[in-house]
């Protein structure tokens, strides 16, 4: 019988000048962030979230950002987004805020599925902090914006969170 192992992994990045005339110390973390580490992180945190074990996904998710570009900015929603939905979960609404802010300013085109899901996040943390008039307006702009994108699942999803505020 084959048991359970859980494994973590720790990346770190760490300035130092001592070695870098040695190939090895210097392509190592280039060849990381070329080969991708950043956007596999994010994939792993997500994966994380999704199984149930909140604290590791966001290990994962802050993980990832010190491998990702600037320029990835739908990565970086990404994490930002994760993260808001982990923290809200949680009941930090301080926190699922600060997030859902990060991913916005990274969020080019303010249309999209990926922007509904953000609306949508938004929604549910001013329904959790009591605000109903502001959940009921985003979870709508969510909803309608899910519809927009024929997108059925999500709209019924969001239109029962909609009925309970």
């Amino acid at each position: 019988m084959k048991k359970n192992m859980s494994r973590s992994l720790s990346l770190i990045g760490a300035p130092v000048e001592t070695g870098t005339h040695q190939r090895g110390c210097l392509m190592g973390p280039d060849a990381l962030r070329t080969a991708g580490i950043g956007k596999a992180l994010v994939d792993r945190a997500i994966m994380l979230g999704r199984s149930g074990d909140p604290e590791a996904a966001i290990e994962a998710h802050l993980s990832s950002l010190g491998y990702l570009p600037n320029k990835a900015w739908i990565s970086r929603f990404s994490v930002h987004q994760g993260l808001g939905w982990i923290y809200a979960d949680r009941g930090d609404l301080d926190a699922a805020r600060e997030h859902a802010d990060k991913a916005a300013a990274y969020h080019q085109t303010r249309t999209g599925q990926n922007w509904s899901r953000l609306v949508w996040l938004e929604g549910e943390i001013a329904l959790k902090a009591g605000r109903l008039e502001a959940a009921k307006r985003a979870l709508g702009e969510a909803r309608s914006g899910f519809a927009e994108q024929g997108n059925p699942f999500d709209v019924a999803v969001v239109s029962l969170r909609l009925a309970k505020a």
